[in-house]
């Protein structure tokens, strides 16, 4: 039967609980060391003048939301459907309004991007608009 980490802990003797105990504390901090790594790497890089953050522009970038979603062609009415969506499930999590209109407006600011490959099938007529 398994013991209990107490009644393990009670068999080592005052060394080999040292150890243990630095060793659980040397990978704790090895832990705590990367996060604050990937907390503040873009402050230190912008100390050290290397920081190159450059915001995309639609169609500008293979990984952009506009190239990503052309093929899906995503009507507006689809789109506004599914904002009207993260706003009932921010409701549901008790997400407070100011919030909550934060991250719509968010959403909502890309829908031109998300939506540009259903207009441009609507424009070549390759679709009926909805």
């Amino acid at each position: 039967m398994l013991k209990t980490v107490r009644e393990q802990a009670s068999g080592l003797t005052k060394d080999q609980r040292n150890a243990f105990v630095a060793a659980y504390l040397g990978w704790a901090m090895d832990a705590f060391d990367y996060f604050l790594l990937v907390f503040v790497i873009s402050d230190v890089a912008k100390d050290f003048d290397t920081f190159d953050f450059t915001a995309t522009r639609p169609g500008s970038t293979d990984l952009g939301l506009e190239e990503a979603h052309r093929d899906l062609r995503i009507s507006p009415a689809e789109f506004d459907e599914v904002a009207a969506e993260l706003g009932r499930t921010l409701d549901f999590a008790k997400v407070p309004r100011r919030e909550k209109e934060e991250v719509l407006a968010a959403f909502a600011a890309h829908k031109n991007e998300v939506t540009a490959g259903y207009m441009a099938a609507v424009e070549a007529r390759q679709l009926m608009p909805t």
